[in-house]
């Protein structure tokens, strides 16, 4: 009986490791910037990719009323880059779990038989 070839895996960084694994590059770097909340040092910095960040005050002269507005600026690319990164998360979930496999015209396969599929254990096998 023959030996049963792995399947290679593309080298990493290569143009089609990072396609067949944008979500779980996307996954990572969003967990990191969620992560710059956890200390105050990073936090200033996190905030930039997650939140608007030029807020403009107007007052009338009326009756001195205060109107609150953003604008926009060179840091909003930072937010546009972190929500492009929800917006690919989200469209991994969609495409796995509803257009792929079908589960929106059957919702509870997915958890019957669950797991779909077993992790392989790597290491010292029984002697």
């Amino acid at each position: 009986m023959g030996r049963r070839r792995k399947k290679k895996s593309p080298a990493v960084l290569s143009y089609e490791f990072v396609i067949q694994n944008h979500a779980d590059i996307a996954v990572f770097l969003v967990i990191c910037f969620l992560l710059g909340f956890m200390f105050e040092v990073s936090a200033k910095y996190a905030i930039i990719f997650i939140a608007v960040q030029y807020n403009v005050t107007y007052t009338t002269d009326d009756n001195n009323e205060q109107f609150l507005f953003y604008d926009s600026g060179p840091k909003d690319i930072a937010t546009i880059f972190f929500y492009m990164l929800i917006a690919i998360n989200l469209h991994a979930v969609i495409q796995k779990y509803i257009l792929d496999e079908e589960f929106m015209m059957n919702p509870i396969s997915l958890w019957k038989d669950y797991p779909h599929s077993y992790m392989l254990l790597v290491g010292k096998g029984p002697q």
